[in-house]
């Protein structure tokens, strides 16, 4: 077997062959990432063809009732994460890596759907500071708005363990600033 070993944020290094999926082969995940990617791109470049493009891409992978039903909770998500927690870095949509910012984000959404507490409190204390309770409320609002209406549309998330969490923050300290769509 030919073995390659990616080191790209995605949860964590994982040894994987050729024919072995990556995060983007499963559905609920790339439709978090490329709403993220998208909506952070629309938002910062004032530019409605991200949105088209993220329409485009919610129509073609979940259908146009999918769209219609999620596009109104990720834009309150990504809005309350721009402002409470500032701008946060994504990689261009045609990426196949994930980010530390798409990685938190993505793992406090599948948190919020496992209802697993210690990882959302810890992944809200690496959005904004703790002593921010205000915004940490707002986040977690609006991050569990948006992971509600992912499983109420059949999309739940892979659950994302303590220790997979705790690894990408302390070894990945920096995101590269995010790049042009």
């Amino acid at each position: 077997m030919n073995y390659r070993v990616i080191n790209s944020g995605i949860m964590m290094t994982i040894l994987f062959n050729e024919t072995a999926p990556t995060l983007f082969d499963y559905k609920p995940e790339r439709l978090v990432v490329t709403g993220y990617r998208c909506a952070m791109a629309g938002y910062e470049h004032g530019d409605a063809e991200c949105w088209d493009t993220l329409w485009q891409h919610y129509v073609a992978d979940g259908g146009l009732d999918f769209a219609r039903d999620v596009m109104g909770s990720l834009q309150y998500w990504v809005r309350s994460l721009r402002q409470e927690a500032g701008n946060r870095t994504y990689y261009p949509n045609s990426c196949r890596m994930v980010c530390r910012d798409e990685c938190l984000v993505l793992a406090l959404l599948s948190a919020k759907q496992y209802e697993d507490h210690d990882v959302a409190q810890f992944v809200l204390q690496q959005l904004v500071p703790e002593n921010d309770s205000d915004a940490q409320t707002v986040l977690d609002e609006s991050f569990g708005d948006f992971a509600t209406t992912l499983e109420r549309c059949g999309q739940k998330l892979m659950a994302v363990p303590f220790q997979v969490i705790q690894s990408i923050v302390l070894e990945c300290r920096h995101c590269p600033r995010k790049l042009l769509q």
